[in-house]
């Protein structure tokens, strides 16, 4: 019987693997907000981003959770702002896409 109990309950706790991803982003992001915009710890900034080069994280993406959410906090808004730049990456119009860049911007300007 206890077995049986123990295999529902990780059962109901089951997480997919995307939403696990996500979860991680989302703490990172958070992590890294704290350190830079309310600690402003150089030392600290400098440990969280290593830990992201060393989990191959998306620099893009935690990037526009950094930036664009108003509260880091606010786990809605997150999954708002992570759900949009996923979409537009699926549908190539992402900036990391060298093809959504028009030619213009790939043109370095001349200092005048």
């Amino acid at each position: 019987m206890r077995l049986l109990e123990t295999i529902q309950t990780r059962l109901l706790r089951y997480q997919p693997a995307a939403r696990r991803e996500q979860e991680d982003y989302f703490s990172t992001a958070r992590s890294l907000a704290e350190a830079h915009f309310s600690l402003a710890d150089e030392h600290l900034c400098d440990r969280l981003w290593q830990d992201v080069a060393e989990r191959h994280l998306d620099l893009d993406r935690l990037m526009n959770l950094m930036y664009g959410c108003l509260f880091h906090d606010d786990h809605a808004q997150m999954r708002e702002v992570d759900a949009r730049y996923l979409a537009e990456l699926r549908r190539g119009r992402h900036r990391a896409n060298p093809e959504a860049i028009s030619r213009q911007e790939r043109i370095p300007r001349r200092i005048e």
